[in-house]
């Protein structure tokens, strides 16, 4: 809708255009304000500056962060961790489709891209809801419920294995 400021208004209503071109009032209704009087104020979008600073700074530290063996890891990896971290919260308007287009990208193995994300969702964990922050565990739970069954695909090689042999 075009808000008009012109003769047609008196000066302390608004009004504008509307869908089939007439002239029409304009109401700036606030419906916050009902949702606040009828208790649906959705406290879990508002955070306040400190909280949401203190999650960039996490952020940034993971993006900038240390190599394995304590140096300062290179630009390189900081523009990977950025395109990953890209991805992980964005995919459709990533550059990179997938982590190993990302790794090839950088020049590393998809698996590395991945321990970047997996300790990024470790440190971000309970603070911000990343995708797949449970993945991990769901597969640990299921692994070790496979060996107890005895029905992991390690225990088959070794069987297969030890067919052979004998």
């Amino acid at each position: 809708m075009l808000i008009l400021q012109n003769a047609k208004s008196d000066g302390v209503h608004e009004v504008g255009h509307d869908q089939n071109g007439k002239i029409t009032s304009i109401a700036h209704f606030d419906y916050g304000e009902v949702d606040r009087r009828l208790g649906f104020e959705d406290k879990d979008d508002m955070i306040s500056f400190s909280d949401a600073s203190a999650a960039l700074a996490l952020i940034l530290q993971w993006m900038c962060g240390s190599s394995r063996n304590g140096q300062q890891s290179p630009i390189v990896s900081a523009g990977m961790r950025a395109h990953a971290l890209l991805w992980l919260l964005d995919p459709t308007h990533a550059r990179y489709q997938s982590t190993p287009e990302i790794a090839e990208a950088a020049g590393i193995s998809r698996a590395a891209v991945s321990k970047c994300l997996m300790v990024l969702r470790d440190q971000l964990d309970g603070i911000l809801p990343l995708r797949g922050t449970g993945a991990r565990e769901n597969c640990r739970k299921a692994q070790i419920a496979a060996v107890a069954a005895n029905v992991h695909a390690s225990q088959r090689k070794r069987e297969k294995q030890l067919a052979e042999v004998s």
